[in-house]
């Protein structure tokens, strides 16, 4: 599969893949795919599924046994924006109101497009940016470094990672493109269907 290939509206899979196996289903409609972004919404109110320990414990980072959990309802809008290569999304969040809430920039495995939609993996540090991109904070940086004592993580990874944040920061805080458009106005076309998670997924 390759970019540019998915046409808007078009509903499909967004996946968490760690070590072969699937960390988290997200039925999302496409908004934009080409080899420059790739766009993804998350419907507030739709079902996903995401990994938990055998007791049922919600699971952040993969150092334990896992399992899949019976899905649960998303609770805001959520447009994910992607760079093709790029080790980073950045995401505009609603309230379910369309509220701005604000910004997230996740640090990821770069996004690859697949036969159910598009895959990638997350890697714990995130960074919380207002609306009006005026203040940021780092987020999980201790479940970072816990990653790393655990050899979750390779203490160079911690540092790519810990690179690949800045490096998307800068160029979103900068309204480089595509993180010039005014994604925090944008909305859904009242047409699309909500993405729901298929039978087939794996």
């Amino acid at each position: 599969m390759e970019f540019g290939t998915r046409k808007p509206g078009e509903n499909v899979i967004l996946r968490e893949v760690c070590r072969g196996r699937v960390w988290t289903v997200r039925p999302v409609t496409v908004v934009v795919d080409t080899p420059e972004l790739v766009a993804l919404y998350i419907p507030h109110g739709v079902m996903w599924r995401g990994a938990v320990t055998l007791g049922g414990d919600v699971l952040r980072v993969p150092w334990e046994p896992r399992e899949l959990e019976t899905p649960k309802r998303w609770n805001n809008h959520f447009l994910r924006l992607s760079v093709p290569g790029e080790d980073y999304s950045i995401a505009a969040v609603w309230h379910s109101s369309w509220q701005i809430f604000g910004w997230y920039l996740n640090i990821e495995e770069a996004l690859r497009p697949t036969e159910f939609g598009f895959d990638y993996m997350d890697w714990t540090l995130d960074v919380f940016i207002s609306r009006d991109r005026r203040f940021h904070t780092w987020k999980d940086e201790a479940e970072l470094e816990e990653a790393v004592t655990r050899g979750v993580y390779s203490p160079e990874l911690a540092v790519h990672i810990r690179e690949a944040g800045e490096r998307g920061l800068a160029r979103f805080l900068a309204r480089e493109a595509p993180f010039d458009q005014p994604w925090d106005r944008w909305r859904p076309d009242p047409s699309w269907t909500p993405p729901v998670i298929p039978e087939r997924w794996d």
